[in-house]
């Protein structure tokens, strides 16, 4: 799959997230609180969630999730997750941060994790849904769902 159809679906999967219902009432306490501030610290929840969705729905097969810290010249700005299929990296949430200039990042050649993210770390996960806690099923559950209506 190429740059440009990831793109597709990935902002698809962004304006889904978007729209969603993730009131403590409709999807539990533990995936409101951990989703309430969306894309502010939930990069690493919305990068499970995409790499499910990446998995599950278009047999993506070499997908990592990347964890490095963000910094602004010589300050720490918090530390940052994100997917990256073989060169392409895709990030829904780099926009939590000042420099990042899109929503949507899908691209062999980011500006904003060349030159701001700093000690990349691979995050062990093999998005399978077996391994999920049930508060993630509960948002990846209404995320297809709106997905589906749009």
């Amino acid at each position: 799959m190429d740059e440009h159809e990831i793109r597709k679906i990935a902002t698809r999967f962004r304006e889904a997230i978007e729209k969603c219902n993730l009131t403590s009432g409709h999807v539990g306490q533990e995936a409101f609180s951990r989703m309430k501030n969306f894309p502010h610290c939930t990069c690493n929840e919305v990068s499970t969630l995409l790499g499910l969705y990446l998995v599950h729905k278009y047999n993506f097969s070499s997908l990592i999730n990347y964890s490095g810290q963000v910094e602004l010249g010589e300050k720490w700005l918090g530390t940052h997750s994100w997917l990256q299929s073989g060169n392409i990296v895709i990030d829904i949430t780099a926009d939590q941060f000042p420099m990042a200039n899109c929503k949507v990042i899908v691209t062999k050649e980011s500006e904003f994790h060349k030159n701001y993210i700093k000690q990349q770390f691979i995050l062990t996960e093999n998005f399978s849904f077996e391994d999920q806690p049930d508060w993630i099923i509960n948002i990846y559950e209404e995320i297809n769902a709106v997905i589906y209506k749009m």
